[in-house]
């Protein structure tokens, strides 16, 4: 067991180096303002406020809408917003919250598609490339730095661990295996972004 965990340190330090030098131009000069930017850091800021007037699961943000209120949640999924929105609550500004929500994800994501490859190719150095290529890939840098879409962001940080998972019950010996790493791509991408799961299930087809 304790040879295992050795064996895995050093990939997982270069995935969140990886995720440093992704992440640079955000941890350096703090978010950048992209198409979405307004919105995606108001649901975060409406969802935390929700959450402080006793409103959960907060489907609908009473403070949206020059306090009208409105039903982000039924549209965009919520789930992994809690993160932020739970940092804001203990006292952390926004800015340093959805930092923090970027950071996780891009490491946590990365950490399961290095599993879930490395039990695939039987190789550390073939996951860690293909890790680094589907994690670093420019659909997440567009998603994050074009458009701030945070939502999809996360969703596309699940793709690998969804397709190599459904690899793995294919061709593989450990269906049950495969089978939960699939689980875990695909409802990490629903929960994450509605729009980038459908993509998910396009590209299936």
């Amino acid at each position: 067991m304790e040879k295992t965990r050795k064996r895995h340190i050093l990939p997982i330090v270069l995935i969140v180096l990886e995720g440093i030098l992704f992440l640079y131009p955000v941890l350096k000069n703090g978010l950048i303002y992209g198409y979405d930017y307004p919105f995606h850091l108001h649901r975060i800021a409406a969802l935390a406020d929700s959450l402080k007037n006793g409103i959960f699961p907060a489907k609908i943000h009473p403070i949206s809408c020059n306090q009208y209120g409105y039903g982000v949640a039924f549209f965009y999924p919520d789930f992994f917003l809690y993160i932020p929105a739970g940092l804001i609550l203990i006292g952390l500004p926004l800015e340093n919250a959805v930092i923090i929500y970027f950071v996780l994800g891009f490491v946590i994501c990365g950490s399961i598609s290095y599993f879930a490859m490395e039990y695939f190719f039987g190789s550390r150095a073939q996951a860690m490339l293909g890790t680094s290529l589907l994690i670093g890939m420019p659909l997440v840098f567009h998603a994050l730095y074009i458009y701030f879409s945070i939502g999809s962001y996360l969703a596309i940080l699940f793709y690998p661990a969804a397709i190599v998972g459904l690899l793995i019950m294919i061709l593989k010996d450990k269906k049950k295996y495969g089978a939960v790493i699939y689980a875990i791509g695909l409802c990490g991408a629903i929960l994450s972004h509605s729009s980038s799961f459908i993509i998910l299930l396009g590209g299936y087809c």
